[in-house]
């Protein structure tokens, strides 16, 4: 799902959307199974959902499996969209760099080793493994894979945090490139998904905005933390699934250019852990792959519960533009979802609150990107006035390509 206001301030354009895709969340056997998928997309407040039954047709180039035939239903998304990844995860970090008062320990790239409270200065005290002790008052845990270490670290030295364990989840994926315009033109133009279950949305397939196709995730659960390895026999059955999905036509029209995996910070526990806690402290644990659409309205709950619990207790830019974003975002007893926040913050129009954080620089055309990354040849892109290194795989294969 979209976020116009806060994309805009990013510098983002539709250039770095392909805002008209959407999804369709294909049953297997019957339309029994998407009951419970129409009913968390009504809860979460999109109505424009549409379940389409054994008469709908789907794109012709798509394999066998996936025509109006063998599909007994499908649930329509159209809200759904592709954005580039990596420039939205760097416009909150170029954010987050732009304000006062407000230090992120991972963007200076720090390894937390100890994590103690000041009880004279009242001050949480983060300190790294590079030697630097960071200082706040409050502290938002959003370690990812490490938050239940992060926790752990802070409920033995004062605090008084709820336990949950980081389980990791490993997903794979297979990135295609299209070898004739033929192809390109016959790459899906929708996102197809599965019927979602408690583990995982399944094996999705889609044209990311560079025109590469992409299929995954799997979901395995491993116990290494740093293991984004992948593994030839869960590539080729990738491919076994991309060729049911696009047809073996349209696969021997694409090479595979690569792979990559991912460890999504699961939990034992199937929703996020998103909290506050005594003595100043925010979790926001167990956010997987739904992170990146998420994070907006996740942002906004954060700064909720921020007001709610610590506002009183900070005097600095940091809590005016948390009680901006709290009071600008939607109400927490309204907050049902991703969509109902997006949706709500557009129909505020420019009154949104989010008018008040500062505008970031344009960034550059997907063309001017790539050529960018091409000719700099050391794995960087400049957006917002400084190189970045490019780190996330759709992105250095998009930029990548001829």
């Amino acid at each position: 799902m979209l976020h116009p206001h806060l994309y805009r301030k990013f510098g983002l354009s539709f250039n770095h959307v392909n805002k008209s895709s959407g999804s369709l969340v294909c049953a297997k056997e019957n339309a029994k199974e998407l009951r419970g998928v129409i009913a968390e997309n009504k809860i979460a407040g999109d109505e424009e959902v549409v379940l389409l039954n054994t008469n709908f047709e789907v794109d012709a180039h798509l394999g066998d499996d996936f025509s109006h035939k063998k599909i007994p239903a499908a649930v329509y998304c159209p809200r759904e969209a592709i954005v580039e990844p990596w420039l939205v995860a760097m416009g909150y970090q170029a954010m987050l760099s732009s304000l006062k008062n407000v230090e992120s320990v991972h963007g200076r790239g720090g390894e937390v080793v100890a994590i103690t409270k000041n009880e004279e200065s009242n001050l949480w005290e983060v300190k790294t493994k590079d030697g630097e002790t960071h200082r706040g008052v409050v502290v938002v845990n959003a370690a990812g894979l490490f938050a239940d270490k992060i926790d752990a670290m802070a409920m033995r030295r004062g605090g008084n945090c709820d336990t949950f364990t980081v389980k990791p989840r490993k997903g794979q994926f297979l990135v295609l490139e299209p070898t004739t315009p033929e192809a390109a033109a016959g790459a899906p133009k929708v996102i197809f998904e599965q019927v979602p279950n408690s583990k995982t949305k399944g094996v999705i397939v889609w044209t990311t905005v560079w025109g590469n196709v992409v299929i995954g995730p799997t979901a395995d659960d491993v116990d290494d933390r740093y293991d984004v390895s992948t593994d030839a026999d869960v590539l080729s059955r990738l491919e076994g699934e991309g060729a049911r999905v696009l047809g073996a036509r349209s696969m021997s029209e694409m090479k595979v250019v690569g792979s990559y995996s991912g460890l999504r910070p699961a939990t034992d526990r199937r929703d996020y852990i998103i909290k506050a806690e005594v003595d100043n402290w925010i979790t926001a644990a167990s956010v997987r792959s739904t992170g990146l659409s998420a994070s907006p309205a996740i942002g906004e709950y954060v700064a909720e519960l921020y007001n709610a619990n610590f506002g009183q207790s900070v005097g600095s830019d940091a809590k005016r533009l948390f009680d901006l974003l709290g009071e600008g975002g939607v109400d927490e007893r309204k907050l049902r979802g991703i969509t109902a926040s997006a949706l709500s913050n557009r129909a505020l129009g420019d009154e949104s609150n989010y008018q008040y954080l500062p505008n970031l620089d344009p960034v550059p055309t997907l063309e001017e990107l790539k050529r960018d990354f091409k000719a700099r040849g050391d794995g960087k892109v400049t957006v917002w006035g400084q190189a970045w290194q490019v780190t996330h795989p759709i992105s250095i294969f998009g930029m990548s390509r001829k």
